[in-house]
């Protein structure tokens, strides 16, 4: 009988086995940057403009970004209106899944469109994360962020 309690015992406090990425991604993100990509590896980062901000938040189940940059026109009035963006997401193996729900009305045109799952390829440390897409010669882009909280 004191076996089995301590036995309870020691498994109640024991660490998981297994940690998944989704629970990883939770917190707050500020993107820092854009990674571009040759031969399906990271050539090169650039820095993100400073006159822009693009964060992105993660619970347990649900995402939320906003972002707003600067496009300033002919006459000097700044055009970018921003956009947000909310829904549910996972990540499998190696890829974020997100589902969109709600957002601003330039976002909302683009999901009214049908593609309401935004699919991209993840990689993820401690404090930063990339989501990024390549295509078939292992070209393309990604978004650096660095975790805020």
């Amino acid at each position: 009988m004191i076996t089995t309690v301590v036995a309870l015992a020691i498994h109640a406090c024991a660490p998981p086995q297994t940690a998944s990425k989704t629970l990883g991604l939770q917190g707050v993100w500020n993107r820092i940057g854009t990674i571009n990509y040759e031969d399906g590896k990271p050539k090169d980062t650039v820095l993100f403009d400073v006159k822009s901000k693009q964060l992105k938040f993660y619970t347990t189940e649900n995402f939320m970004f906003v972002a707003n940059g600067e496009w300033l026109d002919s006459l000097g009035v700044d055009r970018n209106i921003g956009f947000a963006g909310n829904g549910t997401y996972e990540v499998k193996n190696d890829s974020l899944f997100e589902y969109m729900s709600f957002g601003t009305d330039n976002y909302l045109k683009w999901i009214e469109g049908g593609d309401k799952t935004y699919r991209v390829k993840i990689s993820l440390s401690e404090n930063h994360y990339t989501q990024y897409g390549l295509d078939s010669l292992g070209k393309g882009m990604g978004e650096l962020y660095k975790r805020v909280e």
